[in-house]
């Protein structure tokens, strides 16, 4: 959520949002990292978004809605929050010079407190090194993903270079490491349906499954397996490129 890209979110209610008032709906909350608003199929047929599309199509799309700051954990603590950044206390980015950790209640917790289960599957980037910082203290059941900005979608590593190049490795399940093969981007997508098929008596209860991918269209990892080959970071470039050509962004479809 760097630079001045606003993410794209998508809150989904299940079936049972049909159901009598009485019982509470599931929801499953999805957002994208570093996506321009116009990098999507249904607003502009350069883009190959096939998913978005379907779920743009069968739902209501706020054409002037925007993130609180062109960065990434003040706005992410304002999506957990409801709060502005002034008010979470996170004016910068947690790790970086006048960053810190979200400290506030966050939605995980409200909705924990009201009997749903919870699971966080994706981009932290509100706190990495104390317990009551990571996503497990912060109202959520199960954790799975990485803490940091962000990470090569195959190694799992965030690259530092102060005071000497070094890597880290950033890759967790209820806050514990763990070794797993695979793009990042498929293993959240994998992790959320295993969660929601969770058997009962855990499936009793209402969910959450909060699920921020750091991947949009234009990621700077490409996927396995890219249609594009050994050209997929030129490609990627030349996608960036049109999102933030000078022109009239065109109407949505």
């Amino acid at each position: 959520m760097r630079g001045s890209l606003p993410a794209v979110m998508v809150l989904v209610c299940s079936a049972s949002c049909a159901v009598e008032s009485t019982q509470r709906p599931n929801v499953v909350f999805i957002f994208s990292d570093q996506q321009h608003y116009q990098a999507m199929g249904f607003v502009d047929d350069f883009y190959d978004t096939p998913n978005i599309d379907a779920l743009a199509e069968a739902s209501v799309v706020f054409e002037h809605s925007f993130v609180t700051t062109p960065q990434c954990s003040p706005s992410r603590s304002s999506i957990m929050t409801g709060l502005y950044p002034h008010k979470t206390g996170m004016m910068n980015n947690q790790g970086a010079a006048g960053g810190t950790e979200l400290a506030l209640p966050t939605i995980g917790k409200r909705m924990q407190d009201g009997g749903y289960l919870t699971a966080f599957m994706g981009k932290w980037h509100l706190g990495e090194w104390l317990p009551e910082h990571l996503p497990m203290g912060q109202g959520f059941t199960h954790q799975y993903g990485h803490y940091g900005w962000g990470i090569d979608y195959f190694t799992k590593t965030i690259v530092h270079n102060a005071p000497a190049r070094f890597a880290v490795y950033d890759w967790h399940r209820n806050q514990k490491p763990i070794r797993e093969e695979g793009y990042a981007t498929d293993l959240f997508a994998a992790e959320a349906e295993r969660v929601i098929a969770t058997p009962a008596p855990e499936m009793a209860k209402p969910f959450l499954p909060f699920a921020p991918f750091p991947a949009a269209p234009g990621s700077p990892t490409p996927p396995p397996a890219s249609p594009r080959g050994n050209h997929a970071r030129l490609a990627i470039r030349h996608s960036l490129l049109h999102a933030h050509a000078h022109r009239p962004a065109p109407t949505p479809r």
